[in-house]
């Protein structure tokens, strides 16, 4: 089974959002038995339901020992009214939707696994509990069963997610050597003839190619960053984010960036993690920067409250430079689509990316005979 590290923190932070907290739990302590007692029957209802289902009767039919489900479902079952620490569950939550994975198990089955169980422990707090008792129990047990599905689908999506960036990453790892050599040579074989030669110009040619893979291999490696990092939701100084993402690009572009900057010092703060936002505002300045021409006025960066949101800030970047076609608008943030001679594509798919990741919107316009705007939505504190 894959190693996936169980996050220990973030299915915490699922437990204190559905306000599912260990004293509730303990309304369960007189009734734990009788669950338990029921666990093969649990067992044998859900073995029973998932063999009427074509497909999930294929899985069923794949067991490597007779019976190996029967004990998992059990055991399962028997884990959710174990006193044996909570730690224990959540750990056995995680393995279990990794578990799923390995059996092909599509997660809507998963849903409709929990589906069964709720309606099954629900029975036995009818036939079990006074009806005084009822209304607590049953809405401790939907908190816990909640807590295990939003688990189960947590580790689901970990696993699959993982097994999509390997091969992403393997992809591009690959690619750095056979760029590095390529270049290399073509570096080589460029200093051995003249520049009037044939071969100067072609070897030119293939140099400015593996440029611009290189930058796709680099773009790639941002992209799966933003993806792979657990976003903070906190409060950050906006001028601090735009400011670093200048900082970047003045070192990767070697030189000063004409930029006008007037943000709204009322609203000087947002929400969302730092690095994101960052990453963010660093490839849309970049590709405001990129579209400027030799005479272009600078790149303007402005910030105001909505006015139709008042929740959110808006911080405009607006370029007089070439621009797209209206039509082609939509189109950019499609990954390895780009205007630019030279660009990978890869840019605003990161910017959109991380906005999204942080609650926030990002949109392109054109301004006919002007330029092109983008705006940035953030939430605002509170």
């Amino acid at each position: 089974m894959e190693n996936i590290e169980l996050p220990y923190d973030h299915l915490i932070a699922f437990q204190e959002q559905l306000g599912l907290s260990l004293q509730e739990l303990e309304v369960l302590t007189p009734y734990r038995q009788a669950f338990i007692d029921q666990k093969e029957e649990f067992a044998g209802f859900f073995y029973n339901y998932f063999y009427q289902i074509p497909r999930t009767r294929v899985i069923l039919h794949h067991e490597k020992m007779r019976g190996e489900l029967r004990r998992i479902w059990s055991s399962w079952f028997e884990s959710l009214f174990s006193p044996e620490g909570f730690h224990s569950l959540l750990s056995k939550m995680w393995k279990s939707g990794l578990k799923h994975v390995e059996f092909n198990l599509d997660q809507q089955y998963v849903n409709l696994g929990y589906c069964l169980a709720r309606q099954f422990c629900h029975r036995i707090v009818c036939s079990e509990a006074p009806m005084s008792s009822r209304a607590a129990l049953l809405l401790s047990i939907d908190k816990l069963l909640d807590l295990c599905l939003l688990i189960e689908t947590s580790a689901y999506v970990a696993y699959n997610t993982r097994c999509d960036q390997e091969v992403i990453k393997g992809i591009s790892h690959q690619l750095r050597n056979p760029i590095t050599v390529i270049g290399g040579s073509a570096l080589r074989v460029q200093k051995m003839v003249g520049v009037e030669s044939e071969i100067h110009g072609i070897c030119e040619k293939i140099m400015y190619e593996i440029k611009r893979l290189n930058r796709l291999v680099v773009d790639i490696g941002a992209y799966m960053d933003v993806f792979q990092r657990d976003s903070r939701f906190v409060i950050c100084p906006v001028h601090e984010v735009i400011e670093g993402a200048l900082t970047l690009l003045k070192k990767k572009m070697g030189a000063e960036l004409p930029a006008q900057i007037d943000l709204d010092s009322r609203f000087s703060d947002v929400q969302g993690d730092p690095d994101d936002l960052e990453a963010m505002f660093y490839y849309l300045l970049e590709n405001s920067f990129e579209a400027l021409g030799p005479d272009s006025p600078p790149v303007s960066i402005r910030s105001s409250v909505d006015s139709f949101a008042s929740h959110f800030l808006n911080v405009e970047i607006f370029n007089t430079g070439s621009f797209p076609r209206p039509e082609e608008v939509s189109s950019l943030f499609t990954p390895f689509y780009s205007s630019k001679p030279t660009g990978t594509g890869f840019g605003l798919p990161i910017a959109l990316l991380a906005s999204r990741k942080n609650l926030a919107n990002v949109t392109l316009r054109v301004v006919p005979e002007q330029g092109i705007l983008c705006l940035v939505q953030l939430p605002l504190p509170g």
